[in-house]
């Protein structure tokens, strides 16, 4: 069965991204490489670790430019991490570090949006997702409408 190991994000921003995910997530820096060529670009990588074992990587591709800003809505592409206690500790430190930051009920859960210095959107969910080990026959019927209707 598969499981997530880690997910690596490109940034523009050395210094903040280091002071973002150690002082305001509270994340620890569990290594960091670097090396001459990645793309032609000199490169250098942040691992930071979760409480599960899986990591976070940022990658700093020196010289890379940007992409054009998305017109998907912020909330379409992001990093969920699961918050075992009560968003509410988050609301406050969020709020103290001048992050902006916005909130949405998914049913019983609770989920707080954020983005980091480069613009990477998260979402801490409370109480963490518990996805059953077996296929959803009622979710497969509905992603395969949805494969069919979009022709794609």
């Amino acid at each position: 069965m598969l499981r997530l190991d880690h997910v690596v994000v490109p940034i523009w921003h050395v210094k903040k991204s280091l002071a973002f995910y150690r002082d305001v997530l509270g994340l620890k820096l569990v290594d960091a490489y670097d090396g001459d060529d990645w793309g032609g670009h000199r490169w250098q990588m942040m691992v930071f670790g979760l409480s599960d074992q899986r990591e976070i990587g940022l990658v700093f591709l020196k010289g890379a430019k940007k992409g054009p800003a998305s017109t998907l809505p912020k909330d379409a592409r992001y990093i969920a991490i699961a918050e075992t206690g009560a968003l509410d500790l988050w609301r406050v430190k969020l709020t103290k570090a001048k992050v902006k930051h916005w909130e949405e009920e998914h049913g019983e859960r609770r989920a707080l949006f954020f983005e980091d210095p480069n613009g990477h959107v998260f979402k801490l969910t409370a109480p963490p997702a518990s996805a059953p080990p077996e296929e959803n026959a009622e979710a497969l019927k509905l992603a395969k409408r949805w494969a069919k209707d979009a022709k794609s």
